[in-house]
């Protein structure tokens, strides 16, 4: 697959999000909860923001093109992953929200493999790296969290 067709298709569904997550909170504005200011939250940040980082720093710095086993593979692990972390959160099912977690840092290893090697540095590879780490830390975090909530 052309990495600028991949790239497009994360950044697309990374404003799907962020536009769904100001829907959502549009929607909620009036009587906000907590639930719903973290599920805006995810999905500006996580769903949106993140997947748009991923995809782009990933055509931007993978020296060949994924293939398009690979770009599927990211798209379910992430999307599918973000989608059960929701959903677990939601209906305080806190194996849903590790069974999500864990299919995101499934993608986060594609992502990582997919550009990994490259030889571009600077500004790019810096930020890519550090969206990486940060993801890759703040999964256990949230899901410790969802374990205390559900105690």
């Amino acid at each position: 697959m052309q990495k600028q067709t991949a790239e497009r298709i994360f950044i697309t569904l990374g404003m799907l999000f962020v536009v769904v997550g100001g829907l959502i909170s549009a929607a909620t504005a009036s009587a906000p909860s907590q639930r719903t200011m973290w599920l805006v939250a995810y999905l500006v940040l996580i769903g949106g923001a993140a997947q748009i980082g991923l995809g782009y720093g990933q055509s931007k710095l993978a020296d060949e093109s994924p293939s398009r086993r690979r770009v599927v593979g990211e798209l379910l692990a992430f999307n599918l992953g973000n989608a059960a972390v929701i959903t677990g959160t939601f209906i305080v099912q806190p194996f849903l929200v590790d069974a999500g977690g864990a299919a995101i840092v499934l993608s986060l290893i594609l992502f990582w493999m997919g550009a990994r090697g490259s030889q571009r540095r600077g500004w790019l590879r810096f930020t890519y790296v550090i969206l990486v780490a940060v993801l890759v830390v703040s999964i256990p975090v949230g899901l410790a969290l969802a374990h205390v909530r559900a105690g």
